[in-house]
């Protein structure tokens, strides 16, 4: 039997970097030999933690990009892009959960019902994910200009979610 600190599920191994990232030769797979699986809440376990997976590269991905658009002064495209950072964080946590959110409401939702409010995650990430949609929307839809201190706030933001998701998906 795997010793206690193999016991993780598919999506934390990714995230700790204890497993590869997914590739279409790996999708399928549970989980690394010699690491035992212990999220049996979904159906279809292996297509899920897989999503997840997918979901947490996403994140990571969306926040450097961020990085560089805030590097290039490009504030609104920062704030943007920090904002899909957590959402696509947000929609991995609830992933994890087995609660898969279709729309950006739904998410912010369901962010706060499946992990705010049940104390999983402080008050302030649901309350900043909601800032940040807004944010988002302004520099996108309104064409509201992004200062560098909006660009700052709003990567430190995503980044303080994105740990949070993380230390999250480690303690489940």
């Amino acid at each position: 039997m795997a010793d206690q600190a193999s016991r993780v599920d598919c999506a934390t191994a990714y995230f700790l970097g204890r497993i590869p990232r997914p590739s279409a030769s790996a999708h399928g797979e549970r989980a690394p030999r010699g690491t035992t699986c212990v999220n049996t809440s979904h159906v279809n376990c292996s297509h899920e933690h897989t999503k997840v997976e997918e979901l947490l590269e996403t994140a990571r991905r969306t926040l450097a990009e961020a990085r560089h658009l805030e590097d290039g002064g490009f504030y609104e495209g920062c704030v943007s892009r920090a904002y899909y950072a957590m959402f696509h964080a947000a929609e991995a946590a609830l992933l994890s959960k087995g609660v898969p959110p279709k729309t950006h409401k739904g998410v912010h939702l369901k962010f706060g019902e499946h992990l705010v409010q049940t104390g999983a995650v402080p008050p302030a990430m649901g309350r900043n994910l909601t800032d940040a949609f807004r944010a988002r929307q302004s520099a996108d839809y309104k064409g509201t200009r992004q200062t560098a201190q909006d660009a700052a706030d709003a990567l430190r933001e995503a980044t303080e979610l994105l740990e949070t998701v993380g230390t999250y998906l480690r303690s489940t």
